[in-house]
């Protein structure tokens, strides 16, 4: 990403250039814009006068040269302020260096950290299309049809998959299911790079990231603003209908295939399909916002419709009405891409902070690593809504009351009833002794003689109770348990070190390993973020 510092103060060079990096495009075809390409992924549209100026810009000529070069209607003023307007985007050459990340990590603002693989996905979109000669709309039509056929078998094997969904599964299945899953993620940003070059674009940058401490991939695709709104869409949706078209062969596929394998391909085929969905969110920086971004034309829509949020503030503090020109639904869009990326960044925090105290030291170390970023992110965002409410001219009156409506918000918040269990593992052994085992690392549920606790048996997309016991020791015993009790796999073969706590069982489970749920109640949504995100990675490092 181009780190571009403000220019305004210092004067134009004498002699303007264009910067290193800086690519005049011509537009795909006759009645679209130019663009400008600076660097790997940042693109400015511009009208063909302004892109004949530019073209000029070679460091050897003044600004009145430059005007006798284009000629009428050109003149000295006209070319100094198409520089100016070229400066403020970064794109002319200055003594004063312009920072760029030219390495291969980049950490894209609010909370996305991209590891560059390749920096041209077009040499493989090129060997891509000399192996598949389908044009665009055949490739959407057959995956939107095995997309549908395989909807289809899901709903018809639905009785299964409630089944299958609540129980463990063999390690090795689970194993190929995330392999699997890997492969299809890569598949899925090769679909967008094979639609780009058949549509007439150059994909970037191709790598791994993780987008709100979620592993995933990412293909750029930034050439498309050089292409037709409509063929736009396709190169964003282009990875999703690859998902879809991979889950309904799967789906399909798992019905010629034995229970004991078949099974395992129809989750697969169900992580695809919730992919795709996800996928789809228009709120969040994935190929559904570059495709409603694209069908309604509107570059930077995120960045936009959260100005539109700023300025409308500023306007009601400041006591006037504030008209930017733009449609009455962009403020909207603006609050839910601010809200839901915050709901995806704790859940995810949530779901995986747990796991990685789990590992130990280390784990705790990347766990505290990642609370402090997301606490960064945070306070960042903060002091920069402060300083920008400081530089309005905001009356007290209505500065003092946002103040005590926000706190207000924020503590009632915090106040909202939740309901909240914690969870550990259980053990039976041959003798019919049964405890609760915290897994080490893991911070100990608070128990006491006398509580009663659920046993379920684990499950790919969730649990099945199947038995009950009460607490009948709160002293801890080292041990290991089987991983079978603490993730939802079978036959694992494979122990994790724990501390056992002893079990009256009051009604037998099923199995003889599987989780507990203990101190199922209600509390305040405050206190059950601290126990979820703050806690786990707090607890190696609080003796």
């Amino acid at each position: 990403m181009t780190a571009v510092a403000p220019h305004e103060a210092s004067p134009l060079p004498v002699r303007p250039q264009l910067a290193d990096g800086v690519q005049i495009c011509p537009p795909v075809e006759e009645d679209l814009p130019w663009t400008v390409r600076l660097g790997d992924s940042r693109y400015f549209r511009i009208g063909a006068d302004l892109a004949r100026a530019a073209a000029r810009l070679d460091g050897r000529r003044t600004v009145d040269q430059i005007a006798d070069d284009l000629g009428a209607p050109w003149n000295a003023a006209a070319v100094e302020q198409a520089v100016t307007s070229l400066d403020k985007g970064g794109l002319i050459e200055r003594e004063e260096k312009t920072r760029r990340s030219t390495g291969r990590l980049k950490f894209v603002p609010p909370l996305t950290i991209q590891l560059t693989v390749t920096r041209s996905g077009d040499r493989i979109a090129r060997a891509m299309a000399s192996v598949f000669r389908m044009s665009v709309s055949t490739f959407f039509r057959i995956c939107t049809t095995l997309g549908l056929l395989g909807a289809v078998v899901l709903a018809m094997s639905y009785g299964t998959i409630a089944q299958i969904a609540r129980e463990p599964l063999p390690l090795a299945h689970l194993l190929w299911i995330a392999l699997a899953l890997s492969a299809t993620t890569v598949l899925h940003e090769l679909g967008h790079a094979w639609v780009l070059h058949r549509s007439g674009g150059r994909c970037g940058r191709m790598g791994v990231m993780l987008l709100y401490l979620v592993p995933a991939m990412f293909c750029d695709v930034s050439d498309s603003w050089r292409l037709r709104p409509n063929q736009r869409v396709r190169v964003a949706l282009a990875g999703v209908a690859v998902q879809g078209a991979t889950g309904g062969t799967a789906a399909i596929a798992s019905l010629l295939l034995p229970p004991s394998v078949g099974h395992a391909v129809l989750l697969y085929a169900i992580a695809n399909y919730i992919a795709g969905a996800v996928n789809v969110l228009p709120f969040i920086k994935l190929d559904g916002y570059i495709a409603f971004m694209s069908h309604v034309d509107r570059p930077n829509l995120r960045r936009t419709s959260m100005q539109s949020i700023k300025h409308r503030l500023v306007g009601f503090l400041e006591g006037r009405r504030t008209d930017d020109g733009l449609p009455g639904w962009i403020p909207w869009f603006g609050l839910a891409c601010v809200a839901t990326p915050i709901v995806i960044a704790a859940r995810a925090a949530g779901r995986w902070l747990q796991t990685l105290v789990s590992l130990g030291l280390f784990g705790s170390f990347i766990a505290a690593s990642v609370l402090m970023l997301l606490a960064t992110v945070a306070v960042k965002a903060a002091i920069a809504a402060v300083r920008q409410l400081r530089r309005s001219d905001s009356r007290p009156a209505r500065m003092l009351g946002l103040t005590v409506a926000a706190l207000a918000a924020v503590i009632g918040l915090g106040l909202v009833p939740v309901p909240t269990s914690e969870t550990a593992a259980y053990r039976i052994d041959s003798a019919g002794t049964a405890t609760l085992v915290v897994p080490e690392g893991s911070v100990p549920p608070d128990l006491r003689v006398g509580d009663k606790v659920t046993l379920n048996r684990n499950g790919f997309l969730g649990h099945t109770e199947t038995g009950s016991a009460t607490v009948t020791s709160v002293d801890a015993v080292p041990t290991e348990i089987s991983l079978d009790a603490v993730m939802p796999v079978s036959d694992s073969g494979l122990l994790v070190k724990g501390k056992a706590y002893r079990l009256t069982l009051d009604r037998r489970p099923a199995d003889n390993v599987g989780s507990v749920t203990v101190n199922e109640r209600t509390i305040p949504m405050a206190a059950w973020a601290k126990s979820r995100l703050v806690d786990p990675a707090l607890h190696p490092f609080s003796g």
